[in-house]
């Protein structure tokens, strides 16, 4: 029985990989192609979504957008800090960091808030405050409110007890004023952490 689902979730693996890379060659825009990519994230299951991830890293390195291949390391990297392998996580940022160069790109915005998780994660909280604040910043000079609200609710996160309310408007605000989906489907998070910081 076991070993059934163990094949059952690799064919769903290998069906959504093939799923994907179908359409990127179908000629997908560059923007598409890093919302295809993070739609592939399984929060409960960081273990399938690694899988994804490696399995798209030769279709990255081909790729004609030049914020794929970083974005897609700065999310493995997010999946060793997710599991504690703060050392690991920080070597594949580094290595998405040489990657990059344009740092008013969706990259950097990606590298600085992976940068900033980490930190936070590993209890350096001071720290990850300057990484998302220059993830938020950056955000915004790029346009993109998804990343925007992202930034600022991390802030609002890794902050003092007297700031996060502060970053958590910051973020609500953009997130309601947004025509960007992604940055719309923030908004039931937003409320749930603003009803949390009242309570505190």
């Amino acid at each position: 029985m076991t070993g059934m689902l163990v094949m059952s979730r690799e064919r769903k693996l290998v069906f959504l990989v093939t799923f994907f890379l179908f359409f990127a060659s179908a000629g997908t825009s560059g923007d598409d192609e890093i919302s295809e990519l993070l739609d592939l994230w399984d929060y409960s299951d960081p273990a399938a979504s690694e899988l994804l991830f490696v399995s798209l890293s030769g279709a990255a390195r081909q790729s004609d957008n030049a914020d794929y291949l970083p974005i897609l390391i700065t999310q493995l990297a997010r999946i060793n800090s997710m599991r504690g392998r703060f050392k690991l996580a920080n070597e594949q940022l580094d290595q998405a960091k040489s990657l990059i160069a344009d740092q008013k790109s969706l990259a950097w915005v990606f590298l600085l808030l992976e940068r900033g998780r980490t930190h936070n994660s590993a209890g350096s909280r001071l720290e990850a405050v300057d990484y998302f604040k220059e993830a938020f910043r950056t955000a915004e000079i790029i346009g993109d409110d998804c990343l925007a609200v992202d930034a600022a609710h991390m802030v609002a996160i890794a902050e003092t007890l007297e700031n996060q309310m502060k970053w958590n408007v910051i973020a609500l605000g953009i997130a309601e004023r947004s025509k960007n989906e992604r940055a719309r489907d923030w908004l039931g998070s937003l409320y749930n952490n603003m009803a949390w910081t009242f309570f505190d």
